[in-house]
């Protein structure tokens, strides 16, 4: 199959990209390649074909159906694999290039290059952005490298001792990228509110029903002594 355009052999450049793709998250492999409006429109359209469903609608049903399984074929989790903090929907997920194919279209098909993430970290912060060295959420665990510490009502990122420092800077700027620790305090603070409140609640609660029962005691003790 002839894929060249340009002097640029299309299909040896996506086998290329594709065998190198995680020393190019790690900054150890480099793609130089300049493409074309033509190009990467091209691959806009190739990924824009399966995304919508156009080419295996007919056998699954419907185009959102076809959205639907392909979303759920790449998902791992319901949780957001970006913040691990949201719970994805059909509705309010959608699916991100983790490598944006603004920069690098000749990845918009490659399915591990494929996030499905929530709208929060995927159309509100990451949109067209990378922060490079990084781990990709699906083939690293990023919380066997740093853990959670919570002091005076704020959380702060904390990383294991004897991480390599290459590992510890992928990590980072994956966390930089989401906003992880702004956001997880955000999340604590609603929490924490949400929580003094329904305990006060709760004990005023209690203290109303303890008032209403000594006044009841009270009283029937009267009316006892009353009838004496």
């Amino acid at each position: 199959c002839d894929l060249k355009y340009e002097e640029v052999d299309l299909l040896e450049k996506y086998s290329e990209f594709v065998n190198n793709y995680e020393d190019f998250l790690y900054q150890k492999w480099i793609d130089s390649t300049q493409y074309s409006d033509d190009v990467s429109n091209a691959f806009l359209y190739f990924y824009k074909n399966l995304i919508h469903g156009k080419i295996f609608n007919d056998y699954i049903g419907s185009e959102d159906n076809a959205i639907k399984k392909f979303r759920d074929s790449i998902t791992l989790e319901s949780t957001c694999p970006y913040c691990d903090y949201h719970e994805m929907e059909f509705d309010s997920s959608s699916v991100d290039h983790f490598v944006p194919k603004s920069r690098h279209p000749i990845l918009a098909i490659y399915p591990k290059n494929l996030v499905v993430a929530c709208s929060a970290c995927n159309d509100r912060l990451k949109k067209e952005k990378i922060r490079l060295p990084i781990f990709h959420p699906y083939y690293t665990n990023l919380d066997d490298y740093f853990y959670f510490t919570f002091k005076d009502e704020k959380i702060f990122i904390n990383f294991d001792e004897g991480i390599p420092t290459e590992d510890k800077e992928r990590v980072i700027n994956f966390l930089e990228l989401f906003e992880i620790e702004q956001r997880y305090n955000k999340y604590c603070k609603r929490k924490l509110i949400s929580l003094k409140k329904e305990v006060i609640g709760r004990v005023s609660e209690q203290i109303r029903l303890r008032k209403t029962m000594t006044s009841s005691i009270s009283n029937n003790t009267i009316e006892n002594l009353i009838e004496e």
